[in-house]
C-alpha cells in the first residue's frame, strides 16, 4: 500500500500498520477501543501526523505506543477518558509542534510529562479538571496555549513568564479568582481571562506586557483595577 494518508474513523478496531511505512497521516477516530497495545505503531518511521479522539482511551496510555514516531509533528488525543500521562510516553516525539490533549479527564499532570517535548509550539488542553499547573517547565517555544474549561482558579507568579515564545494565552471559564503578579511571559499578545471569577486585578499584573493587543476580561466580578 502506498497511500500517504489513511482514515479509519469510525470503526471497531485498532490493528497494527507496520506494514505502511510510506504513511505520513493517519486518523483514527471515534473507534469502540480502549487501549493502546505496546508496538502498534512500529514501523511507522514517516508518520507527521496522528489523530486518535474519541476513541474511548481511558486511563494512561503505556509509555512505548509512541516509540519511533521520530517524525511525528501533530498529535490529537482529544475527546478521550485519559486521566494521567506516564512520564516517558512523549520521550521520543522530539519534532512534535502540536499537542491536542482536550476533553479528557486529567486533573493533575505529572512534572515531567511533556519535559521532552522541546520543539512544541501549541499546546490544548482545554476542558479537562486541572487543579494545578507545573508541567510547563522546558516548553521554550510554545507559541499558544489553551487552558480554558479548567479548575485553574489561581495563577502563581511566574507561571508563564519564562515561556519567552507565547503569543496566546486561554484562560477563559477556569473559576480563576487569583493571579499573583509578574505570572505572565512579555511575549503575549493575545489574553483570555474571560468567564472567571476575578474581583480585583493589581497594577503590576499586566505592567510588562508590552506585546499585549487583546485582552479579554468579560464576564468577572471585577469592581477595581488597581
Amino acid at each position: 500500500m502506498r497511500s500517504k494518508t489513511l482514515k479509519l474513523d469510525r470503526n471497531y478496531l485498532i490493528t497494527k500498520y507496520d506494514c505502511l511505512k510510506e504513511l505520513t497521516e493517519l486518523s483514527i477516530q471515534v473507534n469502540q477501543r480502549a487501549s493502546l497495545e505496546k508496538g502498534i505503531f512500529d514501523g511507522l518511521v514517516n508518520i507527521s501526523s496522528l489523530t486518535l479522539t474519541t476513541s474511548e482511551l481511558t486511563g494512561q496510555i503505556d509509555s512505548k505506543v509512541f516509540n519511533g514516531l521520530t517524525s511525528l509533528c501533530r498529535l490529537n488525543l482529544a475527546n478521550n477518558k485519559l486521566s494521567s500521562l506516564n512520564d516517558d510516553l512523549f520521550k521520543q516525539l522530539l519534532q512534535l509542534l502540536h499537542l491536542n490533549l482536550s476533553s479528557n479527564q486529567f486533573d493533575v499532570l505529572p512534572s515531567n510529562a511533556l519535559s521532552h517535548l522541546a520543539s512544541l509550539e501549541h499546546l490544548d488542553l482545554f476542558d479537562n479538571k486541572l487543579i494545578q499547573l507545573n508541567v510547563l517547565d522546558g516548553l521554550k517555544r510554545l507559541m499558544s496555549l489553551n487552558l480554558s474549561f479548567n479548575l485553574l482558579q489561581a495563577i502563581e507568579a511566574d507561571t508563564f513568564k519564562y515561556l519567552m515564545h507565547l503569543t496566546s494565552l486561554d484562560l477563559s471559564n477556569i473559576k480563576l479568582f487569583s493571579i499573583q503578579s509578574d505570572a505572565f511571559s512579555s511575549s503575549l499578545i493575545k489574553l483570555d481571562l474571560s468567564n472567571n471569577q476575578l474581583e480585583r486585578i493589581d497594577s503590576f499584573t499586566f505592567q510588562q506586557l508590552e506585546n499585549l493587543k487583546r485582552l479579554n476580561l468579560s464576564c468577572n466580578r471585577l469592581s477595581s483595577i488597581d
